[in-house]
């Protein structure tokens, strides 16, 4: 009879006893079978490592078998294939912050070493622009620029020309991110509102220092005949830019900034804004003809007297200014740095593209001769110079 039959019957104790004896023989030879082949399983896992001392009397394992030994390289290649993944990695994070968030990061701050054409850079055209519109003779044309780290510059203004005798300055400067430090922080403050008086100002015969007329005069004939000083003048009235022209000339006035109206209702608070009568600098280049046309007259193709005729012609020089207001209310960042106030400069471009230019006062280097010519004409309102 087979052992599958008997041994059911054994389990459902139906068996008989010498079933029963010859079932338990059988268990017994399976158990000594299993208990044989434990041990020898055992003794093959003791034989895969040795014992040995090492030179401390400490003991270590010694890998013999095969398996293991390839188990073992195949861990080393995977440590090897980890550890290029993360040199890789490392290499390209390193390769992006130096050469992808570098740029990335200068994105988002005013970069005054913005190249716009052969020799002129971004802070040079807007300090340039800036400076003639409401900084009277005191153009900050050249303006060199050191990067320092992300979003931060050092700056050296010093423009190409000077008056008064003087030699040309180096102001130094720097940018944190879209903030502007000048170390002279007198350098690019804007001339006190009423020291140029507009017609509707209600106190006529006097500076803006509160001086009367008649100190003023004494104060013109203390002053050197052989030098020039930087004066103010104001009209009675508004000129219209023909009349100024012509003023100019009857009082040989060779360059000047004239100050321009730009409202209907004067406020003391309003910008001092106006524009050079002459070119004078380096910057011959308008990087932004189509948007910007007349955004800077001066040209190394023009000869003097073409520059000229472009400086005394009416709406050349009103458009010189549309485009100089336009180009600086559109630069919000550096509007911000200098803290000006771009609604104004905005409201200031349409009101002279709309009436065209009336002038109200100007600022010149007059000598001595000048000023006293200047004081007792029916034109002028009041004189200021610096001495």
């Amino acid at each position: 009879m087979k052992f599958e039959v008997i041994f059911e019957k054994y389990r459902n104790h139906t068996a008989s006893e010498e079933e029963i004896a010859w079932i338990e023989e059988e268990i017994a030879k399976h158990e000594l079978i299993e208990e044989y082949l434990s041990e020898a399983i055992d003794l093959k896992l003791e034989d895969l490592y040795t014992k040995e001392e090492d030179s401390n009397n400490h003991t270590t394992s010694t890998h013999k078998d095969k398996d293991s030994s390839l188990i073992q390289k195949a861990i080393r290649r995977a440590f090897f294939k980890m550890g290029a993944v993360f040199t890789a990695i490392s290499l390209i994070l390193f390769l992006f912050i130096q050469f992808g968030l570098s740029p990335l990061m200068e994105s988002f701050y005013y970069n005054p070493a913005k190249t716009l054409g052969e020799n002129m850079n971004q802070i040079t055209l807007d300090m340039s622009i800036f400076t003639e519109l409401l900084m009277p003779l005191n153009v900050q044309d050249s303006v060199a620029v050191s990067s320092t780290n992300y979003g931060s510059y050092d700056i050296f203004l010093q423009p190409t020309v000077t008056r008064g005798g003087s030699y040309p300055s180096l102001y130094a400067g720097k940018i944190t991110r879209n903030h502007l430090t000048m170390y002279d922080p007198n350098i690019l403050n804007l001339p006190v509102g009423n020291l140029l008086l507009k017609p509707e100002h209600h106190y006529a015969q006097w500076t803006w220092s509160a001086i009367p007329k008649e100190d003023i005069e004494k104060s013109i004939s203390a002053l050197q005949d052989d030098k020039t000083y930087k004066s103010y003048i104001s009209f009675k009235d508004y000129l219209s830019f023909s009349d100024y022209k012509l003023f100019e000339k009857e009082y040989h006035i060779n360059l000047s900034w004239a100050a321009c109206r730009t409202s209907e209702a004067g406020s003391y608070q309003d910008y001092a804004i106006g524009f050079q009568t002459q070119p004078e600098g380096m910057l011959f280049h308008n990087p932004y003809p189509d948007q910007y046309p007349y955004l800077k007259l001066e040209s190394g193709d023009l000869t003097i007297a073409e520059l000229d005729a472009l400086t005394n012609d009416e709406n050349t020089m009103k458009n010189h200014m549309v485009s100089m207001l336009s180009y600086l209310s559109d630069q919000k960042t550096f509007c911000n740095m200098v803290d000006i106030e771009r609604e104004t400069i905005e409201s200031s471009t349409a009101y002279i593209e709309e009436n065209g230019l009336s002038i109200y006062g100007f600022a010149g280097w007059l000598s001595k001769e000048d000023l006293e010519k200047l004081q007792h004409s029916d034109m002028i309102r009041s004189v200021y110079f610096e001495s």
